[in-house]
C-alpha cells in the first residue's frame, strides 16, 4: 500500500481504484500527490487479511503502507501524543512497535496486552501502526498461572489471596493447592467478571473428589464451604468429563 495524500477524492474502504499521479518522498514517508485521476473499477471489496509481523518487524521499511497486525506487551502510554508523534508501544520481546491516532485514538492501558491492526505508517523517525477503530484494538488476556492445568502444576493459593485467572482456551483446567496446618473450615470463592460458565471441585491430596459446586448460570460466581482436616488440598476448575463444565472467561480465585 500507498499513502495517498490530499487528493480531493472520496475514497471508501474496500474500493479498488486506478490513480495517476506522482509518487513523492515528505519527511521519509511515501507518497501519492497530485492526483490527475482516480477510477473506481469496483467497491465493496473483501478486504486482504493483514500481514502479521512481530512488533520488531513493524519497524521495518519494507512494510510501510502495508496493513499489518502484531501483538504484545503495552509498555508505554503517552501522556503528550502530540508532542511525543506516538500514542502507545507494543513490545512482544523483539522490540518496540509504535502506534498512533492518526485515525483512532485507541484507549489502552501500560502493562496489558494487546493486538493491533491497521495501515503501516512514518512519521517523525517512527514507523507506527494506525489503528482505523476500536476493532482494530483487541485487548489480550493472559493468565499469568498458566500452565496449571495438571495437580503436579497447580498454583498455590494462600489465605486470604486472591489470584487473577482465565478459563481459555476451551477445555482449559485451572489447578490450585493448599495446605492447611489444623483441622478448620475454608471458603473457596471463584468470582466470576465475565460470561464464564464454570464448575469447582474440591479434591484431597490423592486427587479424590470431596465436593463441588455448580451456579448453573453464565456469570455466576461459585462457593465452596467445607470443614477440612490438616493436610493438602486441591481445587479445580474448568472442563472435567461430564462434570465440571466451562465455557471461557476471566475470573478470580480466592481462599478464606
Amino acid at each position: 500500500g500507498v499513502y495517498v495524500y490530499g487528493f480531493g477524492h472520496t475514497a471508501i474502504e474496500g474500493d479498488d481504484a486506478t490513480i495517476i499521479a506522482y509518487v513523492s518522498e515528505y519527511n521519509g514517508l511515501t507518497e501519492i500527490v497530485s492526483v490527475e485521476s482516480y477510477v473506481v473499477n469496483s467497491s465493496m471489496n473483501e478486504l486482504p487479511a493483514p500481514v502479521v509481523l512481530s512488533t520488531l518487524a513493524c519497524n521495518d521499511e519494507a512494510y510501510e503502507g502495508v496493513y499489518v497486525s502484531t501483538t504484545g506487551l503495552c509498555t508505554a502510554v503517552s501522556e503528550a501524543p502530540g508532542t511525543d508523534r506516538w500514542l502507545f508501544q507494543l513490545d512482544d520481546g523483539s522490540g518496540v512497535a509504535y502506534a498512533d491516532d492518526g485515525m483512532f485514538a485507541a484507549t489502552v492501558m501500560a502493562g496489558s496486552t494487546y493486538e493491533i491492526k491497521g495501515p503501516l505508517t512514518y512519521y517523525y523517525g517512527n514507523f507506527q501502526i494506525l489503528p482505523r477503530d476500536v476493532d482494530d484494538v483487541l485487548e489480550i488476556m493472559v493468565d499469568a498461572n498458566e500452565p496449571n492445568d495438571m495437580l503436579a502444576d497447580a498454583t498455590p493459593i494462600a489465605d486470604g489471596e486472591v489470584i487473577d485467572a482465565m478459563i481459555d482456551p476451551d477445555g482449559d483446567l485451572d489447578f490450585y493447592t493448599f495446605t492447611l496446618a489444623e483441622a478448620m473450615m475454608v471458603t473457596i470463592d471463584m468470582l466470576i467478571d465475565s460470561d464464564l460458565d464454570a464448575k469447582v471441585r474440591l479434591l484431597s491430596a490423592d486427587s479424590t473428589s470431596i465436593t463441588s459446586t455448580d451456579a448453573c448460570c453464565n456469570g455466576a460466581d461459585e462457593q465452596i464451604v467445607a470443614n477440612l482436616d490438616a493436610g493438602t488440598y486441591y481445587v479445580v476448575t474448568g472442563y472435567w468429563l461430564d462434570v465440571l463444565r466451562a465455557s471461557t472467561g476471566s475470573y478470580q480465585m480466592a481462599l478464606t
